[in-house]
């Protein structure tokens, strides 16, 4: 996967402010719509992929391969949808059937908010309560039985529960093992990062962070502004 260290160290290497290198990668992208070399080289469905084809291009400075295999390296999944469904199915129980699909999307989505918001949306309810205490809290609303019956709440056995000492019921640890396929292959080298290069050993990690903190200091420019100009 590439990091913002490849980035920087090309901008580095070339000299290239923010603004430099959107101006390049444009350029480059109007190479590419012309078919200009490097980006005229044949490709065939049966031998090559779009992510291998653009492996073998190599402008320079390489700022639209770059773009383009990071996009090609996305991995299309279905867990936001996977995660959306799961909450669904927490709130439709054998009590609550009748639900309209407006309500339930409504609830679904405040239910979002809040778990991605939580710190800035709810502040003053973990301030009296430490790590252990909400984690007792959470398991004891996910582990709910919606079969038992639910007594009147009350509040003084609540604040009793909520204060009282955590305990941990996972006494039992299991001994961790190490893989037998680790005797006959080296999985640090199958998953090893492809984008590290000579670019990156050029430039050790206090060179790039002093290039980044000049990179912050840089005006912001108009990317729509940028484009506008490009094409006009």
């Amino acid at each position: 996967m590439l990091k913002i260290s490849n980035v920087v160290a090309y901008l580095k290497k070339y000299n290239h402010s923010k603004k430099k290198s959107a101006e390049t990668l444009l350029a480059q992208i109007g190479e590419f719509h012309l078919q200009t070399a490097p980006y005229n080289m044949p490709y065939s469905s049966q031998t090559n992929t779009p992510f291998s084809w653009w492996k073998m291009c190599t402008p320079s400075p390489p700022y639209l391969q770059l773009l383009a295999v990071k996009l090609f390296s996305v991995i299309p999944h279905a867990a936001s949808c996977e995660r959306v469904w799961s909450i669904c199915g927490w709130m439709i129980g054998k009590r609550r059937t009748r639900l309209l699909t407006d309500n339930l999307e409504a609830m679904s989505k405040i239910h979002s908010y809040y778990i991605a918001n939580g710190k800035s949306e709810l502040p003053n309810y973990s301030k009296d309560r430490t790590a252990e205490e909400l984690c007792v809290i959470l398991n004891d609303a996910y582990l709910c039985d919606e079969e038992e019956d639910i007594d009147e709440y009350n509040e003084e056995e609540m604040a009793k529960f909520v204060s009282g000492p955590f305990t941990d019921d996972n006494n039992e640890q299991v001994p961790s093992q190490d893989l037998e396929m680790l005797n006959l292959l080296d999985l640090n080298l199958m998953f090893r990062d492809e984008s590290n290069n000579s670019t990156d050993k050029e430039l050790d990690s206090e060179e790039l962070n002093n290039f980044i903190q000049e990179l912050d200091k840089e005006d912001d420019f108009d990317p729509d502004l940028l484009v506008q100009n490009f094409n006009n």
